[in-house]
């Protein structure tokens, strides 16, 4: 029995689903980067797109400074605002 291996999927943001920019979609550009260029280096990466994390880190510093509240901030943001650390 020969098992095929199917296509990788794009990947997409969480938040916005926005294709994620430096993440590769195929099995051969995949195996072909070095280990080091495998790992996500900054936060959320291969989750959310870059303007979702800067929004995020926004909101969280708004939150933090008294600006707006919990109850201002969408449900599909709340649970990457635990997370995150500044």
């Amino acid at each position: 029995m020969v098992v095929r291996k199917g296509s990788v999927s794009e990947k997409l943001c969480a938040i916005c689903h926005a294709k994620l920019a430096g993440m590769p979609n195929n099995r051969r550009d995949f195996k072909k980067l070095s280990k080091t260029e495998k790992r996500p280096e900054r936060r959320f990466a291969g989750v959310l797109c870059g303007n979702c994390v800067a929004k995020l880190i926004r909101e969280k510093t708004r939150m933090e400074t008294g600006s707006i509240s919990r109850e201002d901030i969408s449900l599909g943001h709340l649970k990457y605002l635990d997370v995150l650390k500044l």
